[in-house]
């Protein structure tokens, strides 16, 4: 695998999770505009959204792994366990003890997750099977 093949993971994987951004924030306002839901639980909740719509992209456009989707949702969910965590995590500590808008904080979360996302669901989730050859 060249330098190529990872700028074109990278890039694909930038307009993709640009995709999944809008899938997140769009629910994000929705939830706490429109139906009053608590700011970090909407989080919670538009983040996991944006993650379903995310490994289907991902699977099917960026990465284009080759072996079974079981496998890979495994790893998926795993990042996501992680990534969850550290997204909800700071935008807790940045809207209830910073006290910053939660678009703000929001922006912060996703910017900080982004980069570790693409270098785990390159190196790891979405790492194919070499063919074995007997």
């Amino acid at each position: 695998m060249g330098i190529r093949h990872y700028l074109r993971s990278f890039f694909r994987y930038i307009f993709s999770g640009g995709l999944a951004t809008l899938v997140l924030f769009g629910s994000l306002v929705v939830l706490i505009e429109k139906f009053q839901v608590n700011p970090t639980l909407s989080s919670a909740i538009s983040f996991t959204v944006s993650v379903i719509f995310s490994y289907f992209i991902q699977f099917y456009w960026t990465f284009k792994p080759t072996g079974s989707h079981k496998r890979f949702m495994f790893r998926f969910l795993l990042v996501t366990i992680l990534t969850i965590n550290i997204n909800t995590g700071l935008f807790w500590l940045l809207t209830e003890i910073q006290k910053w808008p939660y678009l703000y904080s929001q922006i912060f979360a996703t910017g900080t997750v982004f980069l570790l996302n693409f270098l785990i669901n390159h190196h790891f989730t979405f790492k194919s099977h070499p063919i074995r050859q007997n």
